[in-house]
């Protein structure tokens, strides 16, 4: 009996949920878009409807999208027994699945409040104008909670990705002169290949509407490049 009790009192396995081609894409459609809303879901998707509704009644259990009331240009998800139109949102989780930064609009309120109350700090002090040091202990957190601040992490159609976030590693690969290969933006992000053609297709193509070229080069290698936003 010895040994059943160990195996009673041994604690389980807990891991990230694994997610499938079309869960990635619908997640990363919602990520890239300013509202955060999954729905309509993204068109490279070609499994029947009630194969996609099956895909996010799974996200919803596992907290990785909720319901929210729907506006009048939201995707319709159902209708509530109160008669509430009802659409799709991502959840922070998602953010953590993804690879991708939490928007501002995201984080926790306390800590707004305390990255705020650091930033009223700081411009109190004297040296306050003549040094632009971040408050220690809360990093990226304080960005965001001025006023002109918010305009460099909106995920807006052309405006530029969050500095040093895994979505703008990729975007600077692909504006390369050689851009780059399958398994060179696997490495540099650590998303699997599914992830991968799930960014090009939602985020590249569809939200920030850049065209996307490919290639194989001299070693038979395919290759993916995108003409770069500065020049355009």
């Amino acid at each position: 009996m010895t040994h059943n009790s160990e195996a009673l009192t041994k604690p389980k396995r807990t891991g990230k949920p694994k997610l499938d081609d079309a869960e990635t894409i619908i997640l990363m459609a919602a990520a890239n878009r300013e509202d955060g809303i999954a729905l309509p879901v993204p068109d490279s998707i070609s499994a029947p409807a009630d194969q996609v509704a099956r895909k996010i009644r799974r996200l919803i259990k596992l907290s990785l999208l909720q319901e929210a009331p729907a506006k009048l240009e939201d995707g319709l998800w159902r209708k509530s027994a109160d008669d509430r139109y009802l659409t799709l949102k991502i959840m922070p989780r998602a953010f953590e699945m993804l690879g991708l930064d939490l928007p501002e609009s995201m984080k926790p309120a306390d800590a707004k409040q305390r990255a705020s109350m650091d930033d009223a700090a700081a411009s109190a002090s004297p040296s306050a104008h003549k040094k632009s040091t971040k408050p220690s202990g809360f990093g990226d957190n304080a960005k965001g909670t001025t006023q002109k601040k918010p305009a460099k992490v909106s995920r807006n159609p052309g405006s530029k990705q969050r500095q040093g976030s895994k979505t703008g590693t990729l975007l600077a690969l692909l504006e390369s002169a050689k851009g780059a290969s399958l398994d060179e933006m696997m490495k540099a992000s650590g998303w699997q290949a599914h992830s991968i053609r799930g960014f090009l297709s939602a985020a590249v193509k569809k939200k920030l509407h850049l065209k996307l070229m490919s290639e194989e080069d001299d070693k038979g290698t395919r290759r993916y490049r995108v003409k770069s936003r500065a020049k355009a």
